[in-house]
């Protein structure tokens, strides 16, 4: 799993490109995906981001399609204030 979001970008624009092109009318759902992913790199600590692209990229294998521009629907974030941190946490609805 990668953790450093400037690494998880970098792939995820090559894997973008290549889909886009596949795909144009699936290019605005990558890149509001890619603007949710960096937000949460922005807003939250740790590696929450990259937990809920795992799951989200799973939820989307397993049903084949999964429309990349909405958050999944059967997770929520929530913010937990400890210490003065910020933290999401993926949980089940």
């Amino acid at each position: 799993m990668i953790t450093d979001f400037q690494v998880w970008s970098e792939c995820y624009a090559t894997m973008g490109g290549i889909l886009s092109a596949r795909y144009p009318n699936k290019a605005s759902h990558l890149f509001a995906y890619l603007r949710t992913i960096s937000q949460a790199s922005c807003t939250f600590e740790s590696s929450a981001w990259a937990s809920y692209d795992m799951a989200f990229r799973r939820q989307a294998a397993n049903r084949g399609s999964l429309n990349w521009g909405w958050l999944m629907q059967h997770c929520t974030m929530r913010l937990s204030q400890s210490e003065g941190h910020c933290q999401m946490f993926l949980l089940p609805v």
